[in-house]
């Protein structure tokens, strides 16, 4: 019997039964008590994002009105650790007792862990931090949409879009007649986190490469390719195709952002997978097709059918090789519109859950004026001297890196 107040996740939410960790470097960062206060404000405005949570079931329910009173002494707490790996391992050691998100506020970090199942994905984590940054000014209101309302919004696109259902035939007939394979088992250590980060002339260098070599390639897709031709150099060959993450928000516009998971992974398997050129346009007609939204609906459908078992579920043959999940969050992206700071390094330090074993999953940002990579994966499967290798190998000569990867794959057979 369900108790009052209490409710299952959303089949979407299910998904993502692991928290995400997060430490930003570089911020205006406002004190202890300002953060605080930027917390009560936001639980006058926003108190549907705050929730309490229960592990051994995985429900969840709104906090109650003494529960957000409380809330900023009972979320927000301070730690004196220092440098990325003393503020990353204080996260880490950080549990969320039950809620939803906490905050510590550091020397010079403001670090972050969040459930996601308890809806955050990145933009909804940014989406909140842009309103706890900003003193004085109150937060701005935010959507959460219900189960069903979500559903109502996705079937009506689809509805209204028979190409993206065409599109979604499609790409599920190609991904069946690819020869699948059990997914290896999951090491049961957690996963690792590995960062680089560029210089500060990086973003300007890599767009002229961008307008000279592959003018019409997004800078995501740049980078996207630089990681995979960075793998090839260190040593291991990247599967066909990468897992990209999409934004399903832009397909609903809305006066107010919309807050909860809203991404969707869409694979995506180039004719090229080191051409920018051809990533891009691979990428752009996924999005175009409405495939993030095709992909976000029959993952709630497949979410009511069966528990979150989103690690075991067959992949592409070969086994052994890496496969890339990939998101970039751009130079106007709400992440890159935090108050960063002119006069110091801005980063950020993040861990998630890999897809499945094999998986390094891939965050870039736009921050600050440079470019910001945490890659996370199992330590046992891909070292982390070998992801390191691949993220530096592509800052240090990106041009190199890309065409020589290029080369050398055009001279491979393909995998069977």
């Amino acid at each position: 019997m369900s108790r009052p107040g209490w409710h299952r996740p959303d089949p979407t939410d299910a998904y993502f039964a692991y928290d995400m960790e997060h430490v930003l470097f570089g911020l205006d960062l406002p004190s202890l008590d300002a953060l605080r206060r930027g917390v009560a404000a936001m639980a006058q405005v926003n108190p549907g994002i705050f929730r309490v949570t229960e592990s051994a079931s995985g429900r969840w329910r709104a906090f109650s009105r003494p529960e957000l009173r409380d809330a900023p002494e009972r979320l927000v707490t301070s730690s004196d650790a220092i440098g990325p790996e003393g503020a990353m391992g204080t996260v880490l050691a950080t549990t969320l007792r039950g809620v939803n998100f906490r905050l510590l506020h550091g020397p010079d970090w403001l670090g972050l862990r969040v459930s996601h199942a308890a809806l955050f994905d990145g933009v909804s984590t940014f989406t909140m931090l842009a309103g706890l940054l900003s003193p004085g000014v109150a937060p701005q209101s935010v959507q959460v949409v219900p189960g069903p309302r979500r559903d109502a919004m996705l079937a009506g696109y689809l509805a209204t879009h028979p190409v993206a259902v065409r599109a979604a035939a499609v790409h599920r007939a190609r991904l069946a007649s690819t020869r699948l394979a059990p997914a290896p088992a999951t090491p049961v250590e957690p996963p690792a986190f590995t960062h680089v980060h560029s210089s500060g002339q990086l973003p300007r260098r890599l767009r002229e490469l961008r307008d000279e070599c592959w003018p019409t390639a997004s800078v995501g897709a740049v980078l996207l390719v630089g990681f995979r031709a960075g793998l090839a150099q260190a040593g291991v060959t990247p599967h066909a195709g990468a897992e990209v993450l999409m934004d399903v928000r832009r397909y609903f516009p809305s006066p107010r952002p919309i807050f909860g998971n809203w991404a969707a992974g869409v694979h995506v398997r180039a004719v090229d997978d080191y051409s920018p050129t051809s990533v891009t346009r691979a990428t752009q007609a996924a999005a175009r097709a409405g495939l993030p939204v095709a992909a976000m609906a029959a993952g709630r459908v497949l979410g009511r059918l069966r528990a979150s078992t989103t690690l075991d579920r067959p992949v592409p043959s070969p086994m052994g090789a890496p496969r890339i999940s990939f998101t970039f969050l751009g130079a106007h992206s709400v992440a890159a519109r935090l108050p960063w700071r002119t006069d110091r390094t801005a980063f950020t330090v993040e861990r998630t859950r890999p897809a499945n074993a094999e998986a390094i999953t891939l965050v870039a940002k736009e921050i600050g004026g440079r470019f910001s990579f945490t890659a996370s994966h199992y330590e046992s499967v891909w070292p982390a001297a070998v992801v390191r290798a691949a993220l530096t190998r592509f800052l240090d000569d990106p041009l190199q890196v890309i065409r020589s990867a290029a080369d050398r794959s055009a001279s491979l057979p393909e995998a069977s």
